[in-house]
Formats: structure tokens, sequence, C-alpha cells
């Protein structure tokens, strides 16, 4: 009796184990989830006062399936262990497990930080430290490894076949995006710290095939703003999925995610995930959480813009005459240039005591090294005028803060007027001849020239005879002067001038021109006054009639009545058939035989030189042939007329013995 009573309380005793969880799950029919608090921060008029609380309770309908919730608690911390989010210790009863508890507070930002952060700051409250990482590190290669096939591991940190909802994608450059970028409009200016604290609270023990729920508690202590914020929760595999609240922005295999777009600093979130296990064992609820967190600066582009400009005081300068150029640079940006200058080239019409290249610095020029935006600095160039015709001037202004220089120009034309000089007239004259001269001014410059002088000298040798138009004659200068108030360009006047020459020799007519403003020019014209030899001629028979058979002689007398020496003369002397040339007597007075190839022609020697004003005598001996008129042609030839000169003479011959008919 006694055996069966103890191997009954045996019995019970097996069974108190098993009749617990079983009267737990027909008391969690009536059991609500703990409540979700939402705590305002107490501000600084409330220190002292109650905290109002406002409590959210949403009613869950037991099923048969739905066993009473176990409390979220870690075994595994001290007693004494303080949650990062304010909740009870382990084994103190919360009076909310979602009860939100207000952000720590942090200290002044210390200003001493490049990054305004306190350097002071406790562990609770500093953020992790920031540490590059290798990307050939085994881990990370690990964990970004795909997972293997057929080897039933599953990489929760894995990448998704599709993006997850809720992220942006931000684009970073022209053709470039990332979806782990950040809106800018989404980051905060300054320093930013996103620290995320992870907690997971689940059954220590669970019965097969029952359901039960875990919680995901997710918080960001830190004072920026944490986006994109991803869970990752890989289904263990011997657990069933059944329920999640909020629902799962979407699965991949058997990796649940939930996507939080922003989550201010001090905010966390809660996660209730519903599961039934499938097999005897334990597993391991892991979740991982990633964050984007990050920070942005202001950087404000401005660009500083020059612009040039040039004008120049005479747009159409006489040569000689300085022109100054009016030079404004003005900063048309938003952002001062900082050490300007200016480079100005000339063409080779322009001359400057600095050369044709010049280089203009505000500092030393103007004593201004920037110019700010909408400033404008004068500068003030002369130049002088060498050259005609258009003409100009190159600037260039660069800036260090300017990319590429700015240009300008200017164009001028200069003028002048060209007075030009042209005689015409004899190049050869004789004595006491008249030369015409004909002088002609004209202006073949761009500009008028005013107050024109024309004159022409008149030397010695010669004589003006006749003037037009007519000017004013100074003898002492012996010079015609002319006036012309105004000679405009392209315009020309003609003066003549007829001179009777004088001596012989060279004849130089002298003229010039000059205008108001213009250097003279002059001009001359040679006139050779040559000598004229001039020969006259005589040729004499004393008797005039002879008898047949006797003989006479002929004489020849050659003066050169002219200015100039004759020169190479030579006389020839032709009888008719009646009359026959026995011998001839030469200007020396040499006689000689018979110079001519018949009877008829005598031929004398050549006369090298007759100077002016000389004569030479020369005769032949004829002996009369037959009764009729016999005549003597003489002619004579010299350099200076090729024309030959002649002189005749007739004789009678008569019959023998008969009488003398005159």
């Amino acid at each position: 009796m006694i055996c069966r009573i103890c191997l009954v309380l045996g019995f019970l005793a097996l069974l108190q184990p098993l009749a617990v969880p079983a009267l737990a799950q027909s008391q969690s029919r009536a059991v609500e989830e703990p409540p979700l608090t939402i705590e305002r921060p107490p501000a600084k008029s409330d220190a002292g006062k109650s905290v109002k609380t406002v409590t959210a309770v949403k009613k869950v309908e037991p099923t048969a399936q739905d066993p009473a919730p176990l409390p979220i608690e870690s075994p595994a911390e001290p007693a004494d262990a303080a949650s990062p989010f304010g909740l009870p210790a382990v084994g103190q009863e919360p009076s909310s497990p979602f009860e939100e508890v207000p952000a720590p507070p942090t200290k002044p930002v210390n200003d001493s930080s490049p990054f305004g952060a306190d350097p002071d700051a406790g562990a609770a409250t500093k953020p992790p430290t920031l540490k590059a990482v290798d990307p050939r590190d085994a881990r990370v290669q690990q964990a970004q490894a795909p997972a293997r096939s057929g080897a039933g591991e599953v990489n929760p940190l894995g990448a998704a076949k599709e993006r997850p909802a809720g992220l942006t994608t931000q684009t970073t450059g022209a053709g470039l995006t990332d979806s782990s970028l950040l809106p800018t409009e989404r980051l905060s200016t300054g320093p930013s710290q996103v620290n995320m604290a992870v907690e997971v609270r689940a059954p220590e023990v669970s019965n097969l095939h029952v359901e039960n729920l875990f919680y995901i508690r997710i918080k960001n202590t830190g004072q920026g703003d944490a986006a994109g914020v991803t869970v990752r929760y890989p289904l263990p595999d011997n657990a069933e999925f059944i329920d999640a609240e909020p629902a799962p922005a979407r699965t991949d295999s058997r990796v649940y995610y939930w996507q939080f777009n922003n989550m201010p600093g001090g905010t966390e979130r809660m996660i209730k995930v519903k599961v039934k296990p499938t097999a005897k064992g334990s597993f391991d609820h892991a979740v991982t959480v990633s964050v984007l967190g990050g920070g942005r600066a202001r950087t404000m582009v401005r660009s500083p813009e020059l612009k040039l400009e040039i004008r120049a005081d005479k747009t159409k300068p006489l040569k000689g005459v300085a022109v100054g150029f009016d030079i404004t640079i003005t900063n048309t940006g938003d952002h001062p240039a900082r050490d300007v200058e200016v480079q100005a080239k000339l063409t080779p019409g322009l001359s400057h005591p600095k050369g044709s290249e010049l280089a203009l610095k505000l500092k030393p020029e103007m004593g201004i090294a920037t110019i700010e935006p909408g400033q404008s600095v004068p500068l003030k160039l002369e130049v002088d005028t060498t050259g005609m015709g258009p003409q100009s001037i190159d600037l260039s202004a660069m800036s260090p803060d300017v990319p590429a220089p700015v240009t300008a120009r200017a164009e001028i034309e200069v003028v002048a007027p060209d007075l030009q000089v042209v005689v015409e007239g004899p190049s050869e004259r004789y004595p006491d001849n008249i030369a015409n001269y004909k002088l002609t001014v004209s202006n073949k410059g761009s500009a008028p020239a005013r107050s024109v002088v024309v004159a022409a000298q008149v030397p010695t040798a010669g004589r003006p005879e006749n003037v037009q138009p007519k000017g004013k004659w100074v003898a002492e200068a012996r010079t015609y002067y002319w006036s012309i108030n105004e000679l405009p360009p392209g315009a020309s006047e003609v003066f003549n001038l007829q001179v009777r020459m004088g001596t012989i020799g060279l004849f130089t007519l002298r003229t010039g021109a000059k205008a108001q403003g213009v250097q003279p020019v002059n001009k001359t014209h040679n006139t050779d006054i040559k000598g004229l030899s001039k020969l006259a001629m005589t040729v004499n028979e004393p008797r005039g009639a002879l008898d047949e058979g006797e003989e006479s002689t002929y004489e020849i007398q050659v003066r050169n009545e002219g200015s100039k020496e004759a020169e190479r003369i030579q006389i020839r002397g032709i009888v008719s058939e009646n009359l026959q040339i026995l011998s001839v007597s030469d200007a020396n007075g040499v006689g000689g035989s018979q110079q001519a190839p018949d009877p008829q022609t005598a031929l004398f020697q050549q006369i090298d030189r007759l100077p002016s004003g000389a004569k030479v005598t020369m005769s032949f001996r004829v002996r009369a042939l037959r009764a009729g008129n016999g005549t003597c042609t003489v002619t004579a030839v010299h350099d200076d007329i090729p024309v030959p000169i002649s002189q005749s003479m007739l004789t009678r011959v008569l019959p023998g013995n008969g009488p003398v008919s005159r």
C-alpha cells in the first residue's frame, strides 16, 4: 500500500513540470501583448514635475497556437548591467518592454575640436572611432562572399536580389548612381554622429511546434540622423516564420528584411517576430543591422569675371601726334580677382618708351592688388604715332582667379599729308635756247596738306623767261615761290617754268615743297647745256674760166663758227667730167697724190679736231679737158652734224684758141 502511494506521488511529481507550460498556455489566451509606451523627454521647465505617459495597447485575440509570450531577458548580463536602451536590469519587470527612454544628455560642443565634437565625452556618448577597412581582409571577403550552393548556409549580409524598399537613389555624379548614398537634403550640416544599438530578446526555452515571440529592438544613440536602416534576420533552419509586426519589407530566401528610412538621434524601433520551432535543439536569433550615416558641408562656388574695354581719344590722328588710350578693367563676377595684370601689344606704327609689348600690373601702376566684384579700375596708356595707315593695340587681362584671359582691341588710322614733287624738263640743251620745265606737286597722303609752299631755284646759267602761274620772284635767292592754302589728299598742282640757257655746263633746277606739320621734300632736275660746232666752208677758183688744156687750183676753207670744237671732219671734192683732178694738198700743207678712186674725186685726210673759231685751208689742182661748164662741189661731215654740208662753184672751160665768152 505504501509502495503504491509512493509510486503515485512520484508520478505526480514528474507530471508537475509539464503542467506549468500547459497552464501558462491556457492562460495566454486572455493575456495582452506588452504595451508600447513613448515618453516625452522632460524639458528644462518641467524639472521636478511628473511626466505624462501615453500608452498604446493592441489587443491580440488568443488562438490555440499562440502561447503566452515569454519575457525578454538576457540571463548572460550581470544584475547591475545597464541596457543601452534604458531598460530595467534583468530580473526587474518593466512597466512596458517597449517603453521609449530619452537619449542621454550630451556635453556642449567644444570648439577646440576640428569638427566641433567634445574630445572629453564619456564612453557612453562618444561615437565609435571610424577605421578604414582593408577590402583584402579575410573577414570582409567572407562576409561579402555569396552563399554556397547546396551547403545549407545563408550569408545574412549577402547582396539582395532586389533593391530594398524605402531606399532612395542618390546621383553622385554624371552617369554615376549608388543606392547606398544618401540624398544630400537628408544630410545635416556639420558634425554628425550615428551610433546604433541592437538588442534581441527571445525565450530561453520553447516547446516544439509552439509559436513564440521574440523582439528586436534598435536605437540610434547618436546625435545625427540614421538613414537607410536595414534589419536582416536569417531564419534558423529548425524554425518556421509565422508573422512579424511590422511586416518585413521583403524576403530573400530565408532572410527577412525590415527597412527604416530615417531614425533621428535618440529614437528607437521595435520589431516583434513570431516563429515556430520545427525541430528539437537550440538555435540563435541572429540579427544584423546596417545603417547609413553621413554629414554634409556646403561650398559656395563663385567666379570673378573680368571685362576689358579700351577707347582711343583720336580715331584718325596725324602722324607724329601722340594718342591716348583709356583702358577700363571691370570685375563683373561675384568674387574678387587677385593680382590682375594687363598686357598690351602695339603694331609697328605705334611706339612706347618701354617697347611694343607692355605689361601693366595693377599693384605698381595703381596701387590696387585686387578688383572687387562690380569694381572698375581705369588705366591710361599714351603712345606715339610713327607710321601711317591702320594701327591697333591688342589688350589681354589675366588673373590667377580667372581661368582664361579676356581680350580687347582698339584700332585707329594714322593719317598724314604726303607731299611729292615731280619735275619734268629737257636733259640736254644748247646755249641761248629755251628749256621748258613742268613742276607737279601732289598730296599722296590721307590728310589735307595745309599752307603749302612750292619753290623753284634758277641758277645763274639760266634766265627765267615765262612762269605760269605767276609766283613771287626773290632775286637774291634766284627763286620763285608759289603758295597753296590747302591741298586735299589725292590732289595735285602744276607749275610751268621757261628758262633761257646760258653758257655751256650743267644746269640744275632745284625745287621743293613743304606744308604745315610736314617735313619739306626736295627734288632736282639737271639739264646739260652743250656747245654746238658750226662749220662754214668756202670754195674758190680764182680764174673762173679756163681754156681747154689749162690748169687751175680750187681752194677750200673750213671755219668752226660754233661754240664747240668740231671733231672728225671729213672733206671731199667732186668735179665734173670736163675737169680732171691732178693733185691734192691737205690741211696740214703737205701735198700728195690724188686721193680718189677716179679723176673727178678728191678725198682729203680727216681733221680730228677743229676748235671753236679756228679755220683750215686745203686745195686740189685740176686741168680743163673739154669746153663746157665745169662744176666743183665740196662736202664736209663731222660728229655733231651727221648730214653733210656742201658748197659748189662753176668754172667755164673754153675751146682752145677761141674767144672767151663771159
